[in-house]
């Protein structure tokens, strides 16, 4: 999770590649609709072995993912980003309260019983976004990831870096603030600018 221009997008592009030096193949969700193939090329995914699924509904990504484990296609799952999983009836219109919570809380516990037993991983991009109604900053469906994810980073921009006045990068932070498998602690690492 993190905020707007924290690297999310571009994190998972590198999970992309370093997934696919081990020949694994990876199923990207584009829900937002911001994939980035030239940045994604330039950063060393090779898009002609990448499985890309642009999905109109919530519910249309979660039929295209559970055909993909079914069949055993898949080594990696990436869905960028959990909040643009809009469900039909909202799309169509319905403003019933908790559609969408209903949603992602169905399709995270349907995922984590099919990919339990198999050695395929799943990445969902959270996003975090200023809350107008109490102040500050909120995640959705926080709860949710709470309980189901095995690791959770948290992302946010810490400074522009430059050299001779020329933007060259980001440093950034990533918080690991959830880590079944060893310690939790903080990161910081540069993300380079790569010219479009």
């Amino acid at each position: 999770s993190g905020g707007p221009g924290a690297g999310k997008s571009v994190f998972a592009y590198y999970l992309v590649k370093e997934a696919q030096k081990k020949n694994a193949i990876v199923l990207y969700v584009d829900a937002d609709r911001a994939f980035n193939s030239t940045y994604a090329g330039k950063v060393g995914v090779d898009l002609s072995k990448l499985l890309i699924c642009t999905p109109q509904t919530g519910e249309i990504a979660m039929q295209v993912i559970y055909y993909y484990l079914a069949q055993h296609l898949i080594d990696m799952v990436i869905i960028d980003s959990i909040p643009a999983l809009l469900p039909l009836d909202e799309l169509l219109g319905e403003t019933g309260i908790g559609i969408q919570s209903k949603l992602i809380t169905t399709m995270m516990k349907d995922l984590a019983g099919q990919i339990e037993n198999t050695r395929v991983a799943l990445i969902c991009i959270n996003q975090v976004r200023h809350c107008f109604k109490h102040g500050g900053s909120t995640t959705p469906f926080n709860n949710i990831f709470g309980y189901y994810a095995s690791l959770r980073i948290h992302f946010r921009r810490v400074k522009s870096i430059k050299r001779w006045r020329k933007l060259k990068g980001y440093l950034i932070e990533a918080n690991i603030h959830k880590n079944r498998w060893g310690e939790r602690k903080v990161i910081n690492f540069e993300l380079p600018v790569i010219a479009e």
